[in-house]
């Protein structure tokens, strides 16, 4: 009897032991579960995000391709209008060549045109030479005879305020004789000389 139950006793571990084991496994399955559905998420979310990608280069990809057309088409009527540019230069080159010569033969006479120019300014040149120099000794004159007349107009007024002031005392004396003689009266005699009666004594 202790024999079975020593039997049953270990059987007993060994289920609890298996139980045990059972458990962390299924512990570990739920783990691995729950990384593996985190990990199913990670992959939708980010198979999601591949085909919006995928969907913007596709987006991109018809914007290209449709500027890539416009910049084909511009690119064939800049070389159209190049072209026609070319040619129309080819035709602008030949009519200046043509201008240039007929420019040429124009500029030899104008050349000739400036040389002669060019002996009439000399010999202009030459009288305004001897004109500035003929003025020169006129205004070296003027200056003389200005001179001479300011020095005159100078003792001219000299004189004339000699004789104004000479004038003056005369007149003076002749309102102090009436004034003397009693012919005036001190007020008259001031009004006649332009100063009070004090200035008479």
């Amino acid at each position: 009897m202790e024999k079975d139950y020593n039997e049953v006793k270990t059987k007993k571990q060994l289920v609890e032991d298996e139980k045990q084991s059972l458990s962390e496994q299924i512990a570990q399955m739920e783990k691995d579960y729950n990384e593996v559905k985190t990990g199913k998420q990670l992959v939708e979310d980010e198979k999601q995000s591949l085909s919006e990608q995928v969907l913007q280069a596709e987006a991109k990809y018809d914007s290209l391709k449709s500027e890539k057309d416009t910049l084909e088409s511009k690119l064939r009527e800049s070389e159209e209008k190049l072209k026609q540019q070319h040619s129309t230069l080819l035709e602008q080159i030949a009519q200046m060549e043509k201008d240039y010569n007929e420019v040429k033969t124009e500029k030899q006479l104008v050349d000739d045109e400036k040389q002669s120019l060019s002996e009439q300014f000399a010999q202009a040149m030459k009288k305004y030479d001897e004109l500035k120099s003929a003025k020169e000794v006129t205004d070296k004159k003027f200056q003389q005879i200005e001179e001479r007349m300011n020095a005159e107009s100078e003792e001219f007024d000299q004189i004339e305020n000699n004789l104004r002031t000479e004038n003056f005392e005369l007149k003076r004396e002749v309102v102090l004789c009436k004034f003397k003689l009693k012919l005036i009266t001190e007020e008259e005699a001031c009004v006649e000389l332009g100063c009070d009666v004090a200035g008479l004594s």
